[in-house]
């Protein structure tokens, strides 16, 4: 069984799993966009500063994505 790593559905923000999962990327991609600029995040407080992803900015990028293919 595959552990779920999701937070709450109603929230805006999504993890660096939850993008990947979302995008069917590994997560290492998801780091990359993040480094690059491509992808908007913000890091929280705390020892390693976990990255969060806004919601929309994911659906806009997949989005972005297939209408340029």
């Amino acid at each position: 069984m595959q552990k779920s790593h999701s937070t709450h559905p109603e929230s805006p923000y999504m993890t660096v799993q939850e993008v990947a999962d979302f995008l069917r990327v590994h997560t290492m991609t998801v780091y990359g966009l993040l480094g690059a600029g491509k992808l908007a995040g913000i890091r929280t407080m705390g020892a390693r500063g976990h990255w969060r992803i806004s919601r929309e900015t994911v659906l806009g990028l997949s989005n972005s994505a297939f209408s340029e293919s």
